[in-house]
């Protein structure tokens, strides 16, 4: 099940709502055809604890974690349609970050409906 974890600082939800900003990385993702809606869990942390250079920057920062098996060019289009909704919904943020990382399958572990014996 693909993971996407959006952090950023207070400054980010003062120009955006989580409730516009989350649906809007979502969307990006589906879009690329690498990550199905059904099987999406995505969140956000706001941080209240953060430097960017030494200073009190904006940024957001996302993380996508999904199983291997994707080809290259796949996870660079994920990471584009992401960067490029967030580049354009955020213009006043210097800082926007987007890492896709692929989880090892045999190591790593869910429990979900119809799942057996925790994989």
């Amino acid at each position: 099940m693909p993971q996407i974890t959006v952090e950023c600082t207070p400054g980010v939800t003062e120009v955006m709502i989580p409730d516009v900003l989350l649906p809007g990385v979502q969307e990006a993702a589906v879009a690329s055809g690498v990550i199905p809606l059904a099987n999406l869990k995505l969140r956000l942390y706001v941080t209240q604890h953060y430097l960017v250079q030494g200073e009190h920057k904006d940024f957001v920062h996302v993380s996508v974690a999904l199983l291997a098996g994707r080809t290259k060019e796949e996870l660079a289009h994920l990471s584009k349609l992401i960067w490029d909704y967030l580049d354009g919904a955020l213009p006043g943020i210097e800082n926007i970050t987007v890492d896709v990382r692929e989880t090892t399958p045999g190591i790593y572990r869910r429990r979900e409906p119809g799942a057996a014996d925790g994989q």
